[in-house]
């Protein structure tokens, strides 16, 4: 049984009786064999754990999980222990997958790579279904030369990965921070070796208004920006750790994404940080030559302009003062 396991699917869930069916039926619909889903119930307290047990007692390659809720981190770490498939896939509850992509995916694993990768298209409804079909299929002698040359999402929905690399590597995801896909994704990748990638657009990412990552809730608005400032520090860390075996060009990617990651962090802290706090921020940045930096903005405008204001420390932590004014006005005018 264990050699036929080709694919290990793992859904963290935590409170998602909304979207967990839409979820679990749209891997059913692939009818193929040689997988395994495991559904791994992070404490939830609404439906989750009754509707996931009437998919188990139909579906005997269904496996329902229970632990005590420690975050997605932990949840996805709890699955891979349990996982016996060839292939690992972390797939996130609200989200689904087009119709007849798995199948067309474990063709392209022939070749048994360290990692698969494929397209994800952002929804805003569950009933986008149909994948647009190509044939459009490249190789890389390793994660890296991918990263350099794909546009690569932060997120682990958009690869599988071997459990072999896994495990042989020790990787895990860190447990209790926000920013803990791109973590992941970055080391991952940094070791990859053969590497698919197709841009068959197999992931339904669904964009939810009240993710943790939108929530208004100042609470969590801050802890989101405690987490940026960890991951900035732990990918400049692997960017240190690979200078000297990797292609500038990769280079260039991973800092890329690390100057990302210090301009949203930047646009978070405005409306919650004080002037003081954001003042440290910026010199724990500086100390580690990563600030000002020279990120290339999206071409969205207000991505470019906000990306030249940020650079200069007065005008930005005016701006920080300001926003910070404005929305203990609104508190104020709540109460």
């Amino acid at each position: 049984m264990k050699e036929n396991m080709r694919l290990s699917i793992i859904i963290p869930v935590y409170n998602a009786e909304k979207y967990i069916k839409n979820c679990l039926d749209s891997l059913l619909r692939q009818n193929v064999g040689g997988i395994e889903i495991l559904c791994i119930d992070d404490g939830s307290t609404d439906f989750t754990a009754k509707i996931i047990k009437t998919y188990v007692e139909k579906y005997p390659f269904i496996k329902y999980y229970y632990k005590d809720n420690g975050g997605q981190s932990s949840a996805r770490n709890y699955g891979i222990d349990k996982a016996r498939g060839c292939y690992l896939w972390f797939v996130d509850s609200d989200d689904y997958i087009a119709d007849n992509t798995i199948e067309q995916l474990m063709q392209y694993t022939s070749s048994v790579p360290d990692v698969l990768t494929f397209g994800i298209k952002e929804v805003t409804k569950s009933d986008c279904c149909q994948s647009e079909k190509n044939n459009l299929i490249k190789h890389y002698t390793s994660g890296k030369e991918c990263f350099s040359n794909e546009s690569c999402n932060n997120g682990p929905w958009w690869y599988w990965v071997k459990k072999e690399l896994i495990i042989q590597e020790h990787l895990k995801f860190v447990n209790g921070w926000y920013c803990e896909d791109g973590m992941f994704t970055m080391k991952l990748f940094s070791l990859a070796q053969e590497t698919v990638f197709t841009n068959l657009d197999v992931y339904r990412y669904y964009r939810n208004p009240n993710s943790t990552t939108t929530s208004t809730n100042i609470l969590h608005r801050r802890k989101v920006c405690e987490d940026f400032l960890y991951a900035i520090q732990y990918l400049d860390k692997l960017y240190k750790e690979n200078e000297e075996n990797s292609s500038q060009v990769f280079l260039n990617v991973l800092r890329q994404r690390v100057f990302s990651y210090i301009f949203f962090l930047q646009v978070r802290m405005l409306g919650i940080f004080q002037i003081k706090e954001a003042r440290l921020v910026l010199q724990t940045l500086k100390k580690e030559n990563l600030y000002p930096y020279k990120w290339d903005a999206y071409n969205e405008f207000r991505y470019k302009v906000l990306n030249r204001l940020f650079q200069v420390k007065p005008i930005y932590l005016t701006m920080i003062e300001t926003f910070r004014i404005c929305a203990d006005f609104k508190e104020k005018l709540k109460s």
